[in-house]
């Protein structure tokens, strides 16, 4: 939409919003979803989780959602390495990972995920977007 009005690309927060709207407006969709990317207007990586009744909520170095999300907190707030203060806002900007160590991070969490909640979906799809497009 800010395309085709302001000929300028679409913002994180505004994406997120969309998102919401679709999936609220659909009463055969449900589900928590994240939407994440790099953000031309704040000029910053963002993360917005979206809840089963459309709350978007900004997060901070990461994002955990779902129903199998409790089973894989401790094991991501493990893995995700802390700051000198011991949270992880101290990473705000930085690349934690590279692309493949981050996907293989991704993939594992969801896989225990799975493994444990029985309404976690049976498949992984994760998708790379990036300035190159959608991989």
């Amino acid at each position: 939409r800010r395309r085709i009005l302001h000929s300028t690309p679409s913002c994180v927060s505004e994406v997120a919003h969309l998102i919401k709207n679709y999936v609220k407006n659909d009463e055969s969709l449900t589900a928590s979803l994240i939407c994440a990317g790099y953000d031309h207007v704040k000029d910053e990586g963002l993360i917005f989780s979206i809840d089963l009744g459309g709350t978007i909520m900004e997060q901070g170095g990461w994002a955990c959602s779902g129903s199998g999300s409790s089973y894989i907190l401790g094991m991501i707030d493990d893995a995700f390495p802390k700051g000198s203060a011991g949270n992880e806002s101290d990473y705000a900007g930085s690349a934690l990972w590279n692309e493949e160590e981050a996907v293989s991070f991704v993939k594992r969490a969801i896989e225990l995920a799975m493994e444990r909640d029985g309404s976690s979906g049976g498949v992984v799809r994760v998708f790379i977007v990036n300035k190159e497009g959608k991989k």
